[in-house]
């Protein structure tokens, strides 16, 4: 046994994840970068994909001079991005401005790691990631851990994921592809969008904290297409319990998917009815990086 478990460790505790880091895929470099190395960003941007495929950190930093960092990933929910954060902070001094994105259908009470095969090679148990139950293998035993992915990081060192990021952000240059809209077709008579007063509460009660730190913060709802908006029955509902919350807590929340936000109605700037492609998130990085400079100077 002592023999299999040494093994084991070699190959699954110091092999694998050496293979990973060489591998190429843009996902695990990201996140290996992100875990080693010291970025000291004036502005990070927290949230999901529409954080993370949305905001060009390239634009951003040029037109507001904040250097810019993207904290997010794809189907993250609030309580994941705040523990990134905590990460991020173990390795980086607190920046300037914060922007939490608020997905509307991230307002329930979930509370797991999406994809958790990209943080294994690079965490410590110390880290705030760590502390998600999906980790109890490497809290115990790092080996199994990648024994339980070891299928999972087989086929990235394979067939990496050309997916390059800059600074955390990760552009789609593609045009509308239909995925997702199945899913909305589903629901001839809409839906009802989670929503926990807790999870709320908690949102902003974590950027009224941050900013007793001397950090400017900012929320923002990103930009969805507008045929979404029908299907969610308290969509208005939603939205009113965010601004009521932050009107209160006197944090500034910006809405960029209403009427009012025009990219909204163009299908040819979104690949699907959630994310913005390549074009759009020029677009609206450069009107994001405009409220930033209105309100932060």
């Amino acid at each position: 046994m002592a023999i299999v478990i040494t093994i084991a460790t070699f190959l699954f505790g110091f092999i694998l994840p050496k293979e990973l880091i060489q591998s190429g895929d843009g996902y695990i470099d990201r996140w290996h970068k992100f875990y080693t190395q010291q970025s000291s960003a004036d502005l990070v941007l927290l949230g999901s994909s529409r954080i993370h495929r949305h905001c060009d950190t390239k634009i951003l930093s040029g037109m507001t001079h904040f250097k810019a960092e993207v904290v997010a990933t794809a189907g993250a929910q609030f309580h994941f991005y705040e523990k990134l954060f905590e990460d991020y902070l173990k390795r980086n001094p607190n920046p300037k401005l914060l922007i939490v994105g608020i997905d509307l259908t991230g307002l329930g009470n979930s509370n797991y790691v999406p994809n958790p095969e990209y943080f294994f090679p690079f965490i410590q148990p110390s880290d705030a990631v760590a502390s998600f139950a999906e980790f109890n293998y490497i809290k115990r035993f790092k080996p199994l851990g990648y024994f339980y992915y070891k299928e999972i990081y087989y086929e990235k060192i394979v067939n990496p994921e050309n997916a390059p990021h800059f600074a955390g952000f990760s552009p789609r240059d593609e045009s509308w592809d239909n995925t997702q809209e199945p899913f909305i077709g589903k629901f001839a008579s809409g839906f009802n969008l989670e929503l926990s007063d807790q999870t709320i509460d908690h949102i902003f009660n974590f950027m009224q904290e941050q900013q007793k730190k001397g950090v400017n913060c900012m929320a923002i709802i990103a930009p969805e297409y507008y045929p979404v908006w029908s299907i969610e029955n308290n969509r208005n509902l939603a939205i009113q319990k965010l601004f009521n919350t932050a009107n209160y807590l006197k944090i500034r929340l910006i809405n960029f998917s209403d009427s009012s936000y025009k990219i909204c109605f163009n299908q040819r700037y979104f690949y699907n009815s959630q994310h913005l492609n390549k074009n759009g998130a020029e677009i609206f990085s450069k009107d994001l990086a405009d409220s930033i400079n209105k309100y932060y100077p």
